[in-house]
């Protein structure tokens, strides 16, 4: 008999069983596939900032004044370094893209869906503005109160010594013989620390607790060996005039972050720093034009422009943050970004019909004698919204990051990646499960086309024979 006339191996009943229930578990992955861009959002990318020493000697404020140990620059550089040995690191919003949103401007043709999208993001800016500040507030109390303390227990040092030559190398001798080191002075601030950030912070209970610590010095300084009798031929006036002295300055330190009360606040003076960062002076406004159009498009955040004159300096901080990015979006900006969103969410239409498509031809193929299709389609497409959002810029920042971009960067690699290891960029996406299914399926369709092949060939040769 010849292989025309041999019947094909196989029992058909059971490979349409096999293919029928290949069909509902390929159905499962179309869903899980189309329903992961609205269960995720579309694009969400998150940033953590770290605080690395390389970062510090890249970016922290270098001048020749910053030669001068007590200069603005210097100890701006030396609160850096402290936080950067404590490998301090916070996290930022960054962009939320949902899938929504895209397939609405694709559909309707208007500039609502730009708006919800502008919105939702301005509302992430804003909230993760406001958990950066108070994760920053207590890290960057400690490294200043450390950086600020060391620099007065040398200053004392440096006065009872009292050498010529070698000032700085014989104070570190002198710290290092008393038992003085970073590392005592960061272990003793924390009551320092507790103290300025207490809700009931004042000058009075930070100034007590800094003197605190400075008396403890003195008292290692009493016992020196070697500086102590150096110490002890200081008169009560001179001991107490060096106290007053440091003190005083503490105070006026002090004074020009507290209220007239004498209370701190460190979430607000941390707030009006970044306001000042912004370019906006205390109690100023951002009312106006920018206001009324953001009021206009925006009022489930108009609040944060309506009270930007406030005292509260987050709030300002907020309120300018959302003028500044009003100020770029105005009609024709808004048209455009609705155009673009528009051609996206053609693209996500078709991924989903690609995904769509086996399953209406699976249905139409329910009552026929071969129920098995072709799954062509989501394998050559269905991976292509995850890998343009997720696994390009992941792949260009893993390429920049170890030095594979080199070549192309020229002089600014050594720069983009010192910057890179220290801001660490994720990036995720709903198309996930477009992708893994898109992989599943690919793996899958070798073992679903054999028996959709072997079922072919059977019921060829039974129309062949006339058994059909």
């Amino acid at each position: 008999m010849s292989d025309r006339q041999r019947p094909p191996q196989g029992d058909k009943v059971k490979i349409k069983a096999v293919l029928f229930f290949s069909n509902i578990f390929i159905s499962a992955l179309c869903i899980i596939s189309i329903l992961g861009y609205f269960l995720m959002p579309l694009w969400d990318v998150k940033i953590t900032v770290a605080i690395t020493p390389e970062l510090v000697e890249q970016y922290a404020p270098q001048s020749e004044s910053s030669k001068d140990d007590d200069s603005a620059e210097a100890m701006i550089t030396d609160i850096l370094r402290s936080l950067s040995k404590s490998n301090f690191r916070f996290e930022l919003s960054g962009i939320t893209l949902d899938t929504y949103s895209f397939v609405s401007a694709a559909t309707g043709g208007t500039v609502e869906p730009v708006k919800r999208l502008i919105d939702a993001n301005i509302s992430g800016i804003t909230a993760s503005l406001s958990d950066a500040i108070h994760t920053v507030v207590s890290p960057l109390v400690k490294s200043t109160v450390s950086v600020v303390v060391e620099k007065v227990v040398k200053k004392a040092v440096k006065e009872i010594i009292s050498v010529q030559d070698n000032l700085d190398e014989k104070t570190q001798e002198a710290l290092k013989e008393m038992g003085i080191s970073a590392e005592y002075i960061d272990e003793n601030v924390s009551g320092v620390i507790d103290a300025i950030t207490a809700e009931d912070a004042s000058v009075n209970s930070v100034k007590t607790e800094v003197m605190n610590l400075y008396d403890d010095v003195i008292e290692k300084l009493e016992k020196s060996e070697t500086y102590g009798e150096k110490f002890e031929n200081l008169s009560d006036e001179d001991k107490q005039k060096a106290r007053d002295t440091i003190e005083n300055t503490l105070v006026n330190v002090l004074n020009q972050v507290a209220e007239d009360d004498g209370s701190i606040n460190l979430s607000d003076e941390l707030s009006k720093l970044v306001l000042k960062m912004l370019g906006v002076e205390e109690g100023s406004s951002v009312k106006g034009e920018t206001a009324e159009y953001y009021a206009e498009y925006y009022p489930s955040n108009v609040a944060y422009a309506d009270e930007a004159d406030t005292e509260d300096a987050a709030e300002q901080v907020k309120a300018k943050i959302l003028a500044a990015i009003m100020e770029k979006l105005d009609d024709k900006t808004v048209l455009q970004i609705a155009e673009i969103m528009k051609y996206v969410g053609y693209v996500l239409l078709f991924t989903f019909f690609t995904w769509a498509y086996l399953i209406l031809k699976m249905l139409i193929k329910i009552p026929m004698d071969n129920p098995g299709i072709k799954l062509k389609l989501p394998i050559w497409f269905g991976y292509i919204p995850f890998t343009i959002l997720v696994i390009l810029p992941t792949a260009a920042i893993t390429a920049v990051r170890y030095g594979v971009m080199d070549g192309l960067m020229g002089e600014g690699a050594n720069s983009a990646k010192i910057l890179l290891n220290a801001v660490n960029i994720t990036f995720s996406s709903g198309g996930v499960f477009s992708f893994v299914s898109a992989i599943v399926l690919f793996i899958f369709s070798f073992i679903y086309m054999h028996y959709r092949n072997q079922l072919k060939k059977i019921i060829k040769y039974e129309k062949r024979n006339g058994k059909i």
